[in-house]
């Protein structure tokens, strides 16, 4: 009997234990917050330390995967306050007065109220809660300008450098009319993986049969009916791997990071933009913009799924041992088309990490700043040298940023053990010609060809001719071929 009752008083113990995990947040000073998870998915929000194994007086009760923003009086916190939830999870609200609760068919008030309201600003503390993940963001009023510039002083001035002169980047900024869609993206959980569905995979089943699902994220729903083939993959190649749990869920929570930012910042943003630009919901606009092959969008959930096939890779190049902060950083300020000289202020490897992503930037226009010292070569295959170096070594040596071992070129032979044009290297020498260039370029093919024919030779002594003549008249046609035979 003795023995029955030990064992009842344990499993109450541990049942206790379970229902008491909790975790209390300083705001500020004066305000607390306790985040109570409990059985039964069940969670308990007071705005107050709560040590107690009894419910407060005062509390927020919902679900404990819920997402939710909570906007506070600092002068009347405990009778004053908004509550959004983005989820459309159960929210009760017990003991409190003044509240109101908003939920995503009341976005637009809450954002009008809120956060479009300079007055209430002053005098209010803005966070969110990620309950699942016990992860709590406080903002102030300029929180959107602290997220977009987390690497201090640098990265401030490479973000505005980036929206002088890109429409996309400047539209969302702080002043500018797509700064409440900015917000909305932080606020709403579109963009954010079920972490669960992914990580518990046993008796998960085909992703692919998993039906639409209102309490899914857009892109959890996404990646399950839509990139289904790639996720499986995904799973297999990471369980493979990482036999450790706690590893398999950093990989997911790193290609989280990854995907929310190039919807936020990238690529995915444009169809974010044209998604809420109508009146429809937004994960059905997203979806006539992505999924059909002739969809106008139908480029970026290409590029997604080459994120997840590729992550490996990506991991290698960019994010290996990388926090999701940092990931965050180094995917801000993303334009189609970059520059970067050595009069630009933006980060050179930072400018090309991003390089070396899918999606933005399609373009990098460098000086001789990224010569060497960096890697350009997982996404790119072509090169266009416009200003030109008489070495061929020279020349070699900026073409060897994207000529290199896992480039796009040696995926691409590699799995089609074909040499056709498709899957070369591609290097151009673009030049005026009418110009002083065209003698210019001719000069250099020479002494490229003069160079590749004597490479082999160990005694040949190549000094290369550094002058070009005006007297000498180059046309398209008499410029010299390049070698296309085998060099043995």
């Amino acid at each position: 009997m003795k023995t029955i009752i030990k064992i009842i008083g344990v499993i109450a113990l541990l049942l206790v234990g379970f229902d008491q995990s909790r975790s209390i947040y300083r705001l500020d000073d004066s305000h607390y917050i306790t985040v109570w998870k409990r059985l039964g998915n069940k969670c308990i929000i007071t705005l107050d330390k709560h040590y107690s194994i009894f419910k407060p007086y005062n509390y927020i009760e919902t679900t404990n995967d819920n997402f939710v923003t909570v906007v506070i009086d600092k002068q009347h916190a405990k009778s004053d306050f908004a509550l959004y939830s983005g989820q459309d999870k159960a929210v009760n609200i017990v003991g409190y007065q003044n509240i109101g609760i908003y939920k995503n068919e009341n976005y637009d008030e809450f954002q009008k109220q809120y956060y479009d309201n300079n007055s209430y600003k002053r005098h209010h503390l803005y966070f969110s809660i990620d309950i699942k993940e016990k992860l709590i963001s406080k903002f102030s009023d300029d929180y959107l300008s602290d997220l977009l510039n987390e690497d201090g002083v640098e990265n401030t001035l490479q973000y505005k450098e980036d929206t002088d002169h890109y429409f996309f980047s400047k539209h969302f900024s702080k002043g500018e009319p797509g700064y409440s869609l900015r917000q909305k993206m932080y606020l709403q959980n579109w963009f954010e993986l079920d972490l669960d569905i992914f990580i518990n995979t046993s008796g998960l089943g085909h992703l692919s049969q998993h039906k639409r699902d209102s309490n899914k994220s857009f892109l959890t729903d996404l990646l399950l009916r839509h990139c289904s083939g790639e996720m499986s993959h995904w799973i297999q190649e990471q369980e493979e791997e990482n036999t450790d749990p706690a590893d398999f869920s950093e990989a997911i929570k790193t290609l989280n990071a990854i995907l929310r930012n190039f919807m936020r910042h990238g690529t995915g943003l444009l169809a974010v933009f044209v998604a809420n630009s109508h009146d429809q919901n937004f994960a059905d606009n997203m979806l006539q913009l992505l999924v059909h092959k002739d969809a106008p969008f139908h480029f970026v959930l290409t590029e997604i799924k080459t994120i997840i096939k590729d992550f490996k890779l990506l991991l290698n190049v960019n994010f290996r041992n990388k926090s999701e902060q940092e990931i965050n950083v180094m995917m801000r300020s993303l334009s189609p088309v970059i520059g970067i000289s050595g009069q630009s202020r933006r980060n050179c490897s930072l400018v090309a990490a991003q390089f070396r992503m899918p999606g933005f930037p399609y373009a990098l226009i460098a000086t001789d700043i990224l010569r060497e010292g960096e890697d350009l070569h997982t996404y790119c295959q072509n090169i266009y040298h416009y200003g030109v170096a008489w070495n061929p070594s020279d020349m070699e040596q900026r073409t060897g940023r994207i000529d290199r071992i896992n480039s796009m070129s040696f995926r691409k032979l590699n799995m089609s053990q074909e040499l056709s044009f498709p899957n070369m290297l591609h290097v151009f020498y673009p030049y005026l010609s009418q110009s002083f260039e065209i003698n210019q370029v001719s000069k250099l093919l020479t002494n490229i060809n003069r160079f590749t024919e004597t490479f082999n030779t160990v005694n040949e002594k190549n000094n290369f001719d550094t002058t070009a003549s005006l007297d000498e008249k180059i046309t398209d046609s008499s410029l010299p071929q390049q070698i296309k035979h085998k060099i043995v």
